[in-house]
Parts: structure tokens; sequence; C-alpha cells
């Protein structure tokens, strides 16, 4: 019998609550998915539609299509025009709190690129699960840990901003049955919330043990490089 299923809409984000998870995606894919100032607005919401819902124990994340994760929409006006740049580094940081204090654990699963504040988003949640497709550009807060302006989802594994490395059939499946498994130790679960609350950004490359802690261990499937 298939689990429950409802889905809303935040603009382009769509949040899709499939049983105990709900899988929220950002649905621009012939833009790369690059969010503009609304759809920061709009991915607020939807975080926090899934942290009130109590039938919820944790979030999936994800980015529509093949080629993208989450990226800046550098090119659209309303950066420059309809709001200040004050206001758009406002909210992004608002969005990254949001997901580090959620209270449930979050999977970022990453098959594409993730640029800019995309990069920073996966490094907001708890865990992230990629295919080996996925690139990573520069993040703009400091503590990028590389002179490389992108990254490999190898190159990123091997410094922890990976955990795992999985073909593009399984990824959404394993990043659901990641938080699956985190959710089912709720001390686990509140201590990953409150370690990414107060970690620096440097930290989230470190590969910390208790980051790890508690998830099957997932060899990447992909061994030539």
């Amino acid at each position: 019998m298939l689990a429950a299923s409802n889905v809303c809409r935040f603009g382009y984000t769509v949040c899709e609550n499939r049983g105990d998870i709900a899988y929220i995606t950002v649905n621009r894919p012939v833009a790369l998915n690059a969010i503009d100032l609304p759809m920061r607005i709009d991915l607020c919401r939807a975080f926090k539609a899934a942290r009130d819902d109590r039938d919820i124990r944790g979030i999936v994340l994800s980015g529509a299509g093949d080629e993208a994760f989450i990226g800046s929409d550098l090119d659209g006006p309303l950066d420059r025009d309809s709001f200040p740049v004050a206001e758009s580094s406002r909210l992004i940081q608002t969005l990254l709190s949001l997901i580090e204090t959620l209270g449930k654990p979050v999977a970022a699963a990453i098959n594409g690129v993730a640029l800019g504040c995309g990069c920073e988003i996966a490094m907001a949640c708890t865990v992230r699960i990629a295919t080996d497709t996925a690139r990573f550009g520069r993040s703009e807060t400091k503590g990028w840990p590389t002179e490389d302006e992108t990254l490999d989802a190898y190159d990123a594994y091997d410094i922890g901003l990976v955990d795992e490395i999985v073909p593009p059939a399984e990824l959404i499946g394993r990043a659901a049955a990641v938080v699956r498994q985190l959710a089912s130790s709720a001390p686990a679960a509140a201590r990953y919330a409150s370690e990414a609350a107060g970690r620096g950004l440097g930290a989230r490359f470190a590969k910390p043990v208790s980051m790890r802690a508690g998830i099957d261990a997932h060899t990447p499937h992909f061994a030539n490089r």
C-alpha cells in the first residue's frame, strides 16, 4: 500500500509529503534551478511548513531535472532593482539558519551543479548525498576549503562536503533512507541540529564523526575517477 501523499506549491518550490518525509524540490530546471529572491522566501515557507508538521520526521531537498541542484540567479533583475543587496544576503542567511536549526534531519540530494548559494544551502543540510555528476561552485562565504573554483563529487567527498556518492537512480531513495535513519534516533537528531547551529563554515569540511555516526556505511558505487 502506497503512503499518503500531498503536494503544496510555493512558486517554483514544490513540497510533497510522502508518509513521514517531506520532499522539497526547486522546480526551475530551464534556469538550472537558480533561485531569485522570491524563491528564497518560498523555500523558507516550505521548510517552515515541514518543520511545523508533526507527521514529518525529515526532509529531502533536491533540484528538478538532471543538470542542477540549486544555484544563484545572477541575471535576475530582482537582486539589483527590487531588493537591496543587503536584503538578498539577509534572506539567504535566514534560509541557511532555518535549515540548520530545523530540529529535523535534512538530506541534500545533489544531481548536477550546486553553485553559489546553492552550495551554501547544501552545506547547511544535515547530510549530502550526490551522484558522480555533481559539481560544487565556490561559495562566497568564508571557509571555502580549496583554491579551485569548483569541485567534482569525488573531491567533495574527500574533504567531507559530500557524505555519499550513489547512482542517479538511487539518489532520492538513498537520501530518504538516510533521513529516516537519522530521525529514528531522537537524541542523535537533536545533536545534529545543535552542532549545525553552532559550527562555523570551515568545520563543515572536517568530515566529523558525529555527522556520519548512526548511518550505515555506504561505499561510493563508482570506482573510476
